[in-house]
């Protein structure tokens, strides 16, 4: 094996290792192969500019042109051109891009799969690559080449998880001393072999080159273990706060959720990891704790009485349809255990916690004075399955507690008057409400809200800023509610989760969310779904009129805020919202967590790998083939003993060419032959008569005869059989594989073919 392999090796393992170490920052693995195909185009299109003798700067443009062609390719395969990225391809890379960094504020690793975030690590091994290639065997600057391959491992290390991270260290580690050490092994050897003054005197080799290249390197490796302490986030913080463990919001760094929500943006932290599974019937919304105290900013539980949960207590049952659940709190921390709507019992499938489960006399909450996590149990709840006829019927109820009518502050006149607006024509309380949660659906839905020095907020958001998250929404719809007259709470807990499976549900951090609900007379608390966050938080059945029941339009004046036309996404939309026949509410499928689209970019990405393997599978079968029909062509078009002979030291010369030396310009025959067997890679014997066979069969007097031509095609198998037999794996896939003599001797044919006949003057 040559210095150069050993280094390309060293060099692959440093650049595999690089792209494990983002295992810290994804739930799943499905990044990797898109990003390793890109890691594979790239270090080719490097090799082929090098042979080719391009220009660095050039390699690099056209290096950056293929991988926008690469991106376009996998995510946004539908806006390309036969194939080739269009301004709106780049386009959809661009926004990918934004949507990531705008969820990055709000996710914590290890997080979803998104478009955006595979997007950023495939342009980030990308160039780690390319400059790795081209520092390596172009600039000769091992460590130039390395430092974007540590950027991007300490960066994983920085903002990803802390599962195997001192395992992926080790290898990144190893994988970068040996990529060193490989090198410079490489970069001796190109120099070439110390050659003593006196030959006949034996002198070690001398230490001055390689000893600079090891206090070099030495130093650096002291310097950078300096320097890490200073830069990485070891105490508390770093250079990188980003997604540290600051802040507030729905969602944790970890497997804890703020049950805590405000009016005012904040800064929002949620773990992608997996907190908890649930096996039940139909989805729900799995509720932490329901909020009913406002001062203003913060909701807040009420200070209500509590009792056990006990084997002989019991919950009064209220109407709706039974839903059994069972839990598997795998990662999910605090003390509130998430159920379905109101709960009835609770039992514990493994261990029971040390304490009692205390439910809230009015909310039914479910709490302990322990932790939750690791605890297993089947919930038995009420779902509450009024209809929209039935709401319509019944009215909203009152509550002896204050807390669930109390605004915190009065509200302006703007927002009474724009309150006053959305409810015109409504005609009995749930049309009002609706109206509302039609309105606020129709601003935007962005977690990197600016935060706001004022004093009153929800002014600010209902007319200026109109955009925000589910705390805000939530909140604005309550408020509103409130200032109707009717109670109106928000509740804290998760969306329904992925379905993993039939009847299973997988629910991560990025779940987590705020909702209101209204107290009404006959059916209870009824939730409503304010917040525009697409189909991940669709609006309840239970809010959907039937069809042309108000005319076919939103509430307030024609053309006001929130108001689209059928089939838009709204209230109207049955692509949202199943009805069954007389409007009764049908099951909602979870949705995802990862970004719309998500899917198709791995469909796009199978059909671009299946065509790659493809293409590969019919070089690898071609390559040999067209190997093997030149050497039996020529044996075949040979007429004449001599050009048998020709042929047979041709083959010779091929083989040897990939499975030992190559044949210099200037040497004979027989000089090659003999070089050939002095590398012990073919008899000397063997190879000296058939190179003679062939010196005759070009410059003897007399042409050869049939038999010495049969003799030179038989030696010529042998060395064949022999080089093989002492060639390396290396030489042997050259052998099979390499395509660069064929292309070389394609190309000496074209020049031939080209090249002008020259003409004799005549006198």
């Amino acid at each position: 094996m040559g210095s150069e392999t050993r280094a390309r090796i060293g060099l692959a393992a440093l650049l595999v290792a690089t792209l494990f170490c983002f295992e810290l920052l994804f739930v799943n693995g499905d990044y990797a192969a898109p990003a390793l195909l890109a890691m594979l185009l790239a270090v080719a299109i490097a090799m082929v500019a090098r042979r080719l003798g391009v220009p660095t700067i050039i390699t690099m443009l056209v290096s950056a042109l293929l991988l926008v062609w690469y991106l376009a390719l996998v995510f946004e395969a539908r806006t390309t051109l036969y194939g080739l990225p269009t301004p709106g391809a780049v386009s959809g890379l661009r926004a990918s891009i934004v949507d990531a960094y705008r969820t990055s504020v709000v996710d914590f690793a290890p997080v979803p799969v998104r478009p955006g975030y595979v997007i950023l690590v495939i342009v980030g091994l990308w160039i780690a690559t390319t400059i790795a290639e081209v520092a390596t065997f172009r600039w000769r600057r091992p460590l130039v080449g390395s430092m974007p391959s540590i950027g991007l491992v300490a960066f994983s290390l920085i903002v990803g998880s802390a599962d195997a991270a001192g395992f992926l260290i080790l290898v990144f580690l190893a994988a970068l001393l040996s990529y060193w050490g490989l090198e410079s092994s490489h970069r001796l050897r190109s120099w070439g072999r110390w050659v003593p003054t006196w030959t006949d005197r034996p002198a070690e080799e001398p230490l001055s080159v390689t000893g600079r290249v090891a206090r070099r390197m030495g130093a650096l490796t002291l310097i950078a273990a300096l320097a890490a302490p200073l830069l990485l986030p070891a105490l508390e913080e770093g250079v990188l706060a980003w997604r540290n463990q600051t802040g507030t919001g729905t969602g944790g760094p970890g497997g804890r959720v703020d049950v805590l929500v405000s009016l005012q943006p904040e800064f929002l932290t949620q773990s992608g990891k997996d907190l908890f599974t649930v096996t039940s019937e139909d989805p729900a919304y799995w509720r932490l704790v329901s909020l009913t105290r406002f001062d203003g900013n913060t909701w807040r539980p009420g200070d209500t009485a509590r009792f056990s949960l006990s084997g002989e207590a019991s919950i009064d049952e209220p109407g709706g349809s039974p839903l059994s659940q069972t839990f598997d709190l795998t990662a999910l921390e605090g003390e509130y255990l998430p159920a379905a709507a109101q709960p009835l019992n609770l039992d514990f499938t493994d261990e029971e916690p040390a304490s009692d489960v205390m439910v809230d006399a009015e909310t039914f909450d479910l709490q302990l004075t322990e932790d939750v996590q690791g605890l297993t149990y089947t919930v038995e709840s009420v779902v509450q399955d009024a209809s929209f006829g039935e709401l319509t019927a019944d009215r909203a109820g009152t509550l002896s507690n204050d807390d669930y009518t109390e605004l915190g502050d009065p509200l302006s006149d703007e927002v009474l008057d724009l309150r006053d607006q959305w409810i015109d024509g409504a005609r009995n309380d749930l049309e009002r409400l609706i109206a509302i949660q039609d309105r606020l659906r129709g601003f935007a839905y962005d977690i990197n809200v600016e935060p706001s020095a004022s004093t009153d907020y929800l002014t600010e958001f209902l007319t200026e800023v109109r955009t925000g998250y589910c705390q805000q929404f939530a909140t604005a719809f309550a408020l509103l509610a409130r200032s109707l007259g009717y109670p109106a709470r928000v509740s804290v807990g998760f969306l329904p989760g992925t379905k993993e499976s039939e009847g299973t549900w997988v629910v991560r951090g990025t779940h987590a969310h705020a909702w209101p609900e209204v107290y009404f007379e006959d059916a209870g608390w009824v939730a409503f779904e304010p917040t525009p966050r697409g189909t991940t938080t669709p609006v309840p059945a239970h809010t959907v009129p039937p069809t042309d029941v108000f005319g076919g339009r939103a509430f307030g004046p024609p053309g006001a805020p929130g108001q689209t036309a059928p089939g838009q996404g709204q209230a109207g939309d049955p692509r949202q919202n199943p009805l069954g026949e007389g409007g009764e509410r049908l099951p909602v499928e979870a949705t995802p967590s990862t970004a719309p689209g998500d899917g198709a970019w791995r469909a796009a990405f199978g059909r671009l790998l299946t065509a790659v393997v493809i293409l590969v599978a019919a070089f690898l079968l071609l390559v040999p083939l067209i190997k093997e029909v030149r050497i039996r062509r020529r044996y075949m078009t040979a007429r004449t003993p001599a050009g048998t002979t020709r042929a047979a030291f041709m083959h010779f010369e091929d083989e040897a060419a990939e499975l030992a030396v190559a044949r210099r310009p200037s040497e004979s025959a027989v000089a090659f032959a003999q070089r050939v067997a002095r590398l012990e890679h073919a008899s000397t014997e063997t190879a000296t008569r058939l190179a003679h066979i062939y010196e005759a069969a070009l410059f003897a007097p007399r042409a050869i005869d049939a038999a010495r031509a049969r003799e030179a095609k038989q030696l010529a198998g042998a060395l064949r059989k022999g080089m093989w037999n002492k060639a390396s794996w290396e030489h042997r896939a050259v052998r099979l594989f390499s395509a660069r003599r064929l292309a070389h001797q394609a190309g000496d044919a074209w020049r031939s073919y080209r090249r002008p006949v020259p003409q004799v003057a005549t006198g």
